[in-house]
């Protein structure tokens, strides 16, 4: 409990949330910092934001000094010029300099909520929270597939997030999941669970609400790696409309390079991209934002392997509350706010096919339709993904964790 310069004492808590991340940036894990943090401090908690990054730049912006919290970096991360071998050993000796951030704090903190610590953070941080009678709180976001890590099922990484997510996390016992599959393995654990998927300031957010007639426009941003499926969306765009008379996909992240070592390209002998992809390659949040605003739809394809099920992808909220449409495969739990005909398209898979059967139910809405659409998206959006939503159910869920502790270690 917080107390002010005269020693009365407050009803907000006190919240550290650390972890190896850097924050504020334009990434999905400090945009899930963001919404969290957001929410807590909608309930009248003080939050202390520790930090992984090395540089102080970012915290002193006029952006990072105009949010309502206590901005800190801890030096966790590499140096970004440090040697790869270098880089490899941070990643598993970090925590050190959290931790004594951690112990330093006066008064100290009443929770602490932690993000992408894996291993060695727990192994650090958590015996001494436990000792000082501090609850840990661990947003758990992703179960990555074995073979999306360095070294694959053999390797360290794979080990050091299996050991985390399977042994740590249950230890520390209160769970923010982002998605049910994960709400379904906390709570099969016995561990006192909220389910919160990515959140963000809808209400701050400006949405285009009619559709606009002509070329229709798809909009892909970020770096797919091999979590999206962004092959399969150009094979399917190549196979409708190879010289983009009537659909064009911009992507966002990668550049004319990469797009053409794709199979899509490659197998067709292309060199170079054809009228219906631009590629942009990097661009700032704020410009992505504009084009996925002016987008009509946001292409999203994934299998349907445990990585998938387990995570939620940042990019669906954010282009909800834009007013922008989803033509997507279900996975995680966007059937929970993606259905066919309202907030966007459903594909049957995940297939090449399957994309442009769906893109051609798209390309076949009248412009009033499609407004609709942007509308449905928006509403969804408001109603779903604000941060302002899950207020209360965290205040519940603070409020029951000390007597969940209790109950479970009676």
């Amino acid at each position: 409990m917080m107390a002010d310069s005269s020693g009365t004492s407050k009803t907000g808590l006190r919240i550290a949330y650390v972890g190896p991340f850097s924050f504020p940036d334009d990434s999905a894990p400090s945009r899930r910092v963001l919404g969290i943090a957001q929410s807590l401090e909608q309930l009248g908690h003080e939050i202390l934001i520790g930090a992984g990054q090395r540089d102080q730049t970012s915290i002193k912006t006029p952006y990072a000094r105009s949010l309502p919290f206590s901005l800190h970096a801890l030096r966790e991360c590499p140096d970004e010029n440090a040697s790869r071998p270098s880089k490899l050993m941070r990643h598993f000796t970090w925590g050190k300099n959290t931790l004594r951030w951690l112990q330093s704090l006066q008064p100290t903190s009443d929770v602490v909520f932690a993000f992408g610590w894996y291993a060695p953070y727990s192994r650090l941080i958590l015996p001494w929270c436990r000792r000082e009678g501090i609850p840990v709180v661990v947003d758990v976001v992703e179960w990555y597939q074995p073979t999306h890590l360095p070294g694959g099922w053999l390797g360290p990484f794979h080990w050091n997030t299996e050991i985390s997510l399977r042994h740590y996390y249950v230890q520390a016992g209160n769970i923010i999941a982002i998605s049910s599959y994960l709400e379904n393995y906390y709570k099969g654990r016995n561990c006192h669970t909220l389910r919160m998927p990515p959140t963000l300031d809808v209400q701050a957010t400006v949405a285009r609400l009619t559709a606009d007639a002509g070329v229709m426009k798809l909009v892909y941003a970020g770096f797919p790696g091999k979590k999206d499926l962004v092959n399969n969306v150009i094979e399917a765009i190549l196979r409708l409309d190879p010289q983009g008379a009537h659909v064009r996909l911009t992507l966002a992240g990668p550049d004319a390079g990469d797009v053409a070592r794709l199979p899509a390209l490659r197998s067709r002998g292309m060199s170079s991209l054809p009228p219906c992809i631009d590629a942009l390659g990097s661009v700032p949040h704020d410009q992505v934002l504009e084009l996925v605003r002016r987008a009509d739809f946001v292409p999203l394809l994934r299998p349907p392997l445990r990585y998938a099920q387990a995570g939620f992808p940042t990019k669906v909220p954010e282009s909800l509350a834009l007013g922008t449409p989803i033509i997507c495969n279900i996975t995680s739990d966007l059937g929970n706010h993606i259905h066919d005909g309202a907030e966007g398209i459903v594909c049957r898979d995940y297939s090449a096919e399957a994309f442009a059967e769906g893109l051609g139910r798209a390309m076949s809405l009248t412009t009033e339709q499609r407004t609709k659409m942007r509308q449905a998206a928006r509403r969804e959006a408001e109603h779903s993904f604000d941060y302002r939503v899950y207020a209360e159910p965290l205040a519940a869920f603070l409020k029951e964790m000390r007597q969940w502790q209790c109950m479970r270690h009676s």
